[in-house]
């Protein structure tokens, strides 16, 4: 619940400048044009820093963000890595399900004795 889906366009151009900061590259026009189509297409994902403070205040040691390692270095996630804690997550809530199921179907029986018992 701590975690907020965001939409966002990514900025290569301001990326690959912090990334490569050390080499000086002139970007063919094919490369011009990728980077600009990319820099127009709607990303929905999270905000690693949120991912990464929510892990923590859960006390959960989650391996899917890659914090940055120094200057140049940016935050990144490993969405593949929320598949584990998801799947268990579902599987939880199914036991809650399942419970709560058993609860109501047992208070529906108890009703249907009460009404019968006053016909």
């Amino acid at each position: 619940m701590k975690l907020h889906p965001v939409t966002y366009n990514l900025d290569v151009t301001s990326l690959n400048e912090k990334l490569n900061q050390d080499k000086s590259k002139k970007l063919a026009a094919t490369d011009a044009r990728l980077i600009s189509e990319r820099e127009n297409f709607k990303f929905s994902g999270f905000v690693a820093q949120d991912v990464e403070k929510a892990a923590k205040e859960i006390g959960y040691d989650f391996s899917g963000v890659d914090a940055p390692k120094n200057n140049n270095d940016v935050y990144s996630l490993r969405y593949s890595d929320f598949v584990v804690p998801l799947v268990k997550a579902v599987q939880e809530q199914q036991g809650i399900i399942e419970k709560q199921q058993k609860q109501i179907d047992a208070l529906l029986q108890e009703l249907k004795l009460i009404k019968d018992k006053l016909k």
